[in-house]
């Protein structure tokens, strides 16, 4: 069959017409994608599940206390007879699981928390992810994530696993990359994002609003 294209984008700093003008655009290009994962989606007070211009399922997962939220936009072709079924996990992951191209995908949007949140509670959303990937993976379903991971995975370190994180991870790996490239050899996810050779520029993924510096933190995981 054809190649599927699941895309991971992270929504910060986009207004809500902004990202309605990205849901838009989607839709005029809706033969280059098959699933969209959003992170740092639009704030809202309950699950939204609704059709797009075109057909194409939008579902926006409860922001909870959070001021944003994670987003999962899954093309018109995909929902057949049987409805996918998407999930709010909590205000961080979103799941939908359906079946494309004969094969049962569990899809998962995940935003984890940023440096400013303690250790424990970024392994507590680790530890959420985890147990949601396990119960996909026992039911048969192959597993993807988008993620903002808040972490810097950097290229693979001589202890790695280079199924699991590739050569061309951007920058020197930090202490929340270390958790996260712990978590990821447990899980036997790959960090596609690190296995491509890219330039910089497609490469960078954040840049902080405080110092300007352009980071990768955000990855496409697959098993």
């Amino acid at each position: 069959g054809d190649d599927m294209k699941i895309l991971s984008w992270n929504a910060a700093g986009m207004g809500d017409d902004a990202l309605k003008n990205l849901l838009d655009l989607l839709a005029e290009t809706d033969n280059d994608w098959d699933a969209v994962l959003i992170q740092e989606g639009p704030k809202r007070d309950s699950e939204e599940l609704c059709e797009l211009d075109g057909g194409h399922l939008w579902y926006v997962a409860p922001s909870c206390d959070r001021p944003r939220s994670v987003a999962i936009l899954l093309h018109n072709k995909w929902c057949g007879k049987e409805l996918p079924s998407f999930k709010a996990i909590n205000g961080r992951l979103a799941q939908v699981c359906v079946s494309i191209q004969g094969l049962p995908l569990c899809l998962l949007s995940s935003h984890l928390p940023h440096t400013g949140k303690s250790d424990m509670e970024y392994e507590a959303a680790l530890s959420c992810l985890e147990q949601t990937v396990d119960i996909a993976k026992r039911r048969g379903s192959y597993v993807v994530v988008g993620i903002d991971a808040n972490a810097v995975l950097g290229a693979s370190h001589a202890a790695d696993c280079n199924r699991v994180v590739g050569h061309w991870g951007l920058h020197a790996r930090n202490e929340r990359g270390l958790m996260f490239a712990a978590w990821l050899h447990i899980n036997r996810l790959i960090a596609s994002t690190t296995v491509f050779q890219k330039p910089f520029a497609k490469q960078r993924t954040h840049q902080s609003w405080s110092t300007g510096s352009q980071r990768q933190i955000d990855f496409l995981l697959v098993d």
